[in-house]
């Protein structure tokens, strides 16, 4: 939450736009994993805002979600590729 002060603790909340919130992302985040969860805080920020007649609406929810890919090789050990193979 620290960050998304930082970036935007100053702004009124209407002033708010999808694309400068996808901007601040684009120049931050590495990973897809990372930009999503903070989509994610952002947009529950908002909705909280919402709930408490603070904001009218979400920018957050229209920032595009990452796909996110998480596979690993993971490798092996003898006693389990003896499990597998027999």
């Amino acid at each position: 939450m620290k960050k998304l002060l930082d970036w935007f603790g100053n702004a009124p909340l209407e002033s708010m736009t999808p694309q400068e919130i996808e901007r601040r992302f684009q120049g931050e985040f590495r990973t897809a994993a990372t930009w999503n969860r903070y989509r994610a805080l952002l947009s529950l920020t908002y909705r909280l805002a919402m709930r408490n007649g603070k904001a009218k609406e979400n920018p957050a929810r229209l920032v595009p979600h990452k796909v996110e890919h998480n596979e690993r090789t993971r490798i092996l050990a003898v006693e389990e590729e003896k499990r597998f193979v027999l």
